[in-house]
């Protein structure tokens, strides 16, 4: 059995690939493998699974050029012959799969809806929730717990804060709330000034989805300044996993509701289990890596495949395991995960508010939306793909998380 793996080995991402390996070596680690070398880019020796041999086979990607997704996997899937492929997020992923239907396709973490939400591949799996499965539950808190029926958005004019945005309005307009503005920031210019226009049509309040190419410092602080109030903004979570723009936004959104990638409640024994194998088994690795939402989604990806495997009994290896795949409800570090009938991780997402004390900035739970798959009981699939402006905002039966 070999499965083949693509991680961030050149490009922007390049200095997060022993994160990535890391966490897709982890599994193998954890039934018997050992470290070829003395850190994650020197790859892991091969281990039994269910009666068979199986092999890591690596791979080189570049987050953001997808002709060296498609070169590469192309590469492990013709001429190294791989059983499976483990890798890549976007929507070319489902496109490539679409190319060889015999070989069963893991997505490694969070992107588009449009991955599995349409035109969706039967053989690609994502144990990961996307970009809008990520905000579910803050429409209804804003709604139900901050009492707002006008709300202002500000978003990253891209996939991430088109579907951040998308996703609110799906479930804030469908309890009675109406979204009088959106204010899309480009990653490229930091135009327009989102701060000025959202707060000019006086929303009760502002529900921010921004990214790390958006410059949330830049945005967020004067936003938070300018409201005054804490029960005024809500954010997402993407750059809250990052410690150094933490240590400057915390401060200023001491109080602020956002959604976290991991429950901020006492560690599940999964995730404590997990958080114990990672430091023990890469003591050179900052161990706050092993919570970093990249790393946790290539260790879920390479750990449903190997669960799978483990279920697998005679018969045709690729057609076996993309059953077994499909049919899997794992316990992982970021909570229990099983596939709809798109093969798109169903997952609780968790509501956190930021706490700044000392200069030190922490999390505490305020809430869970249970359950949450991506059509968001159809509001999303009926509406066109996320784009600027393209979610309609209207009253309707709510996603059943926010009933």
């Amino acid at each position: 059995m070999r499965i083949g793996l693509l991680t961030d080995c050149q490009g922007p991402l390049y200095g997060y690939e022993d994160a990535q390996l890391s966490g897709a070596e982890l599994p193998f680690l954890h039934r018997g493998a050992r470290l070829v070398g003395t850190g994650p880019s020197d790859g892991v020796t091969a281990i039994e699974v269910g009666g068979r041999r199986v092999v890591l086979v690596h791979g080189c990607q570049e987050t953001g050029e997808h002709t060296v997704y498609i070169e590469e996997a192309r590469r492990l899937l013709e001429t190294e012959q791989v059983d499976v492929l483990i890798g890549g997020a976007t929507v070319v992923a489902r496109d490539l799969a679409h190319r060889y239907p015999e070989v069963p396709f893991v997505s490694t973490f969070w992107n588009e809806q449009e991955v599995t939400l349409r035109r969706p591949a039967a053989n690609l799996f994502r144990f990961s929730p996307d970009y809008a499965q990520q905000v579910a539950g803050l429409g209804s808190y804003a709604y139900r717990d901050l009492g707002w029926r006008r709300a202002a958005v500000v978003a990253g004019d891209g996939p991430p804060g088109w579907a951040g945005a998308a996703a609110f309005a799906a479930e804030f307009c469908a309890l009675g709330g109406k979204v009088v503005t959106t204010a899309y920031r480009s990653p490229f210019t930091g135009k327009p000034d989102v701060v000025t226009r959202s707060l000019a049509v006086g929303p009760d309040g502002v529900a921010a989805f921004l990214g790390f190419l958006d410059d949330p410092v830049a945005v967020l602080a004067p936003l938070a300044t300018r409201l005054g109030d804490s029960r005024r903004l809500l954010v997402s979570g993407l750059f809250m996993e990052d410690s150094a723009l933490m240590k400057i936004l915390g401060p200023g959104l001491d109080g602020v509701v956002g959604t976290t990638w991991l429950p901020s409640t006492p560690p599940s024994p999964v995730l404590r289990d997990y958080r114990r194998r990672y430091k023990a088994a890469y003591p050179g690795v900052p161990a706050q890596f092993g919570s970093q939402s990249w790393v946790i989604g290539y260790h879920n990806a390479v750990e449903a495949t190997l669960s799978a495997l483990e279920r697998l009994e005679s018969g045709d290896v690729r057609s076996g395991l993309m059953a077994e795949l499909a049919r899997l409800r794992l316990e992982l570090p970021d909570g229990e995960t099983r596939l709809d009938g798109n093969r798109q991780a169903v997952r609780d997402t968790y509501l956190s508010r930021v706490r700044s004390r000392h200069g030190r900035t922490t999390f505490e739970p305020v809430s869970v939306a249970a359950n949450v798959e991506q059509t968001f009981s159809g509001l999303l699939s009926e509406a066109p793909p996320p784009g600027p402006g393209t979610q309609p905002c209207r009253k309707a039966a709510p996603p059943a998380w926010a009933r």
